[in-house]
């Protein structure tokens, strides 16, 4: 939830506020952002081994897995912190 977000990210600035230091505003869309990836990335697998592809396989010159990549991103969804 956003608020274990917020716990969790004031233990990590050892118990300051959160919003008196730099970056607070972008941090629980930067989480958000790397969950969202990861979902994606993992989305991904099943379709990529039907195709004899694997994650492992990813080049820039690849379009047929950076196709499916964005394919996973836009068809994910997730509650964030944000």
């Amino acid at each position: 939830t956003s608020q274990e977000f917020l716990t969790q990210l004031m233990s990590k600035l050892g118990g300051k506020n959160p919003e008196e230091t730099g970056g607070f505003q972008e941090a629980p869309l930067a989480y958000d952002a790397i969950w969202a990836l990861a979902l994606a990335l993992n989305k991904t697998v099943g379709p990529l081994k039907a195709k004899g592809r694997r994650l492992e396989d990813f080049n820039y010159n690849n379009k047929d897995i950076t196709a499916e990549i964005y394919r996973a991103l836009n068809t994910s969804s997730f509650e964030g912190v944000s």
